[in-house]
Formats: C-alpha cells, structure tokens, sequence
C-alpha cells in the first residue's frame, strides 16, 4: 500500500485474508505490529572527485581521490579495463583516500577505478582513468647494451638498447639481423629521450620465429657495438 499517512513513533496493525477462485475467503490473519521507526529519506548517491595519480614509478603508483562524505575503499586496475588486479582494502572510513598499487610493469600503460563503499554498504565506483609506468633504469653494468636477454617477445615489455658512449636515449641507430647476416630490422632514435625499443617484429610487423638474432648499435659519434640476442615466445 502506498499514499499513507503514517505517524513516526507509532505501531500499526494490518489485517489480510485472501480469496479463491470460488469467491470464498479466508478468516482473517492480523499483524504483530509494524512500527513507524524513520522516516529518513534515502542517502543521495556518493560523490568521488579529484582523483588523481601520484609519485609513479617503474613498479608503482599513488592513486588519490575524495569522496563527499565517509567511506571504504579500494583499486582495480589492469592493462584493460578488465581489471584484473586489486589493491589491498582501505578500510578506515574517511574522505580522503590515498592508496599505492605496487607490482607494475615498467613502461606500461595501466587504466583503473576507484571503488568506494558508505557506512550504508552501498557501493560507487569511479569511471575508467589511466596512467603510464616509468622506464626502468636499466642494467647497472655499462657493458650490457640490450636487455632483457632473453627477450620472451612482448609489445608491452621490449627490448631496449643502450647507445654506446652515451646515456640510454642518446642518439643513434640499432640493425637487428638473422644469424646469416640479413637485416630484418633498423631503428633510430633522435636523442629527444625515447629509448630504441623492439617488439620483436620485422620491418613489415611480422612476429619473429624464436632463436638467435644479432644487432648492431651505432651511435651518433659513430661508436659502434655488437652483440647476440634470444628471442624466445
């Protein structure tokens, strides 16, 4: 029943019987009482706003954000919006939250949500956003000029070749070549910062057979290296 006019405080009595088919009825069933306890109306839908991503590094990120009024929370994210990682629960209720997702890949673009819930068990969830890890700093040792070797091929995580005499982005060219010595690939960078990177294709984008491959680094000044590389799948 609708359109009530009920009065908060008090118990109220309801009385049903039903009828068949034949048009006979049921004795009457009466109710224990039903009290008018609230007449809250329900909360408005919560509020997430200002998120934002933070202190990113080759394997992590701060993702921040605010909410209008006190809440759990948490992250999914993924390299989709699939989401098919989430961060531990924050589970102190507040309005500002602040949570570090750590594990990521480095040089990888990553979309999530923010997912919140009210002290009413009602859950809000933020739209997709994205963010894009750092480069790793590479090997330590200067006399390692491509890396990782192995390199299990993957457009998300490439091979990156270090210039010789020069810092890894400097400007210079990589030749990557069969073992028989035909070239099947040339890369350049122009010294802007991008490192040389290879996804482990040919120059007409085909995926390469796994086995051995050799390049050869040159660098602007003329410096020149070779080397061996694995390429596995």
């Amino acid at each position: 029943r609708t359109g009530l006019t009920l009065v908060l405080g008090t118990t109220y009595y309801f009385s049903v019987k039903a009828q068949n088919g034949a048009g006979l009825f049921s004795s009457s069933t009466t109710s224990n009482g039903q009290c008018v306890v609230s007449n809250a109306v329900p909360p408005a839908v919560l509020t997430i706003s200002n998120i934002s991503v933070t202190n990113i590094t080759a394997a992590s990120a701060v993702i921040s954000w605010n909410t209008d009024r006190m809440a759990i929370s948490h992250v999914e994210y993924g390299l989709s919006a699939a989401y098919t990682g989430t961060s531990e629960l924050n589970s102190q209720y507040n309005t500002s939250h602040s949570i570090t997702i750590t594990g990521l890949k480095e040089n990888t673009r990553y979309h999530y949500i923010v997912v919140c819930k009210d002290s009413n068990d009602a859950t809000y969830s933020s739209g997709d956003n994205v963010f894009t890890t750092l480069e790793g700093s590479g090997p330590a040792n200067p006399n390692i000029h491509a890396y990782p070797n192995p390199f299990k091929m993957s457009a998300a995580n490439p091979v990156k070749f270090r210039i010789p005499g020069g810092a890894e982005g400097a400007p210079g060219d990589v030749s990557i070549y069969t073992v028989s010595g035909r070239l099947i690939k040339k890369l350049s960078s122009s010294g802007t910062g991008a490192s040389i990177e290879w996804d482990g294709t040919n120059t007409d984008g085909e995926k390469l057979a796994r086995g051995i491959y050799l390049y050869k680094i040159t660098s602007s000044s003329g410096i020149s290296v070779t080397g061996k590389l694995a390429l596995t799948k």
